[in-house]
């Protein structure tokens, strides 16, 4: 009896655990970031970006911080993107 337990239980850990791996894989997005400069080459803060996602619409609007840097996190994989400044 203590055997059939053991394997059962051996059995429950390694479904377990097979089951956590594809739920992490299946969290999918992307992300994007860039740096807006002025044609001087300075850094441009607080310009308002806009990225879509052409096949469905998505929008998402940031803005880039003091040093004209943007990260977009969590968009949908695949594209393309527009981006709009």
């Amino acid at each position: 009896m203590n055997k059939l337990r053991l394997s059962k239980l051996t059995g429950a850990v390694i479904l377990a655990l097979g089951v956590s791996t594809s739920v992490m894989a299946a969290d999918t997005s992307s992300a994007m970031r860039g740096k807006i400069t002025t044609p001087s080459g300075t850094a441009a803060a607080n310009v308002k970006i806009k990225v879509i996602h052409q096949p469905t619409g998505t929008v998402s609007e940031l803005t880039t911080n003091e040093s004209g840097t943007f990260i977009a996190n969590g968009l949908r994989v695949g594209g393309p993107y527009t981006v709009f400044i």
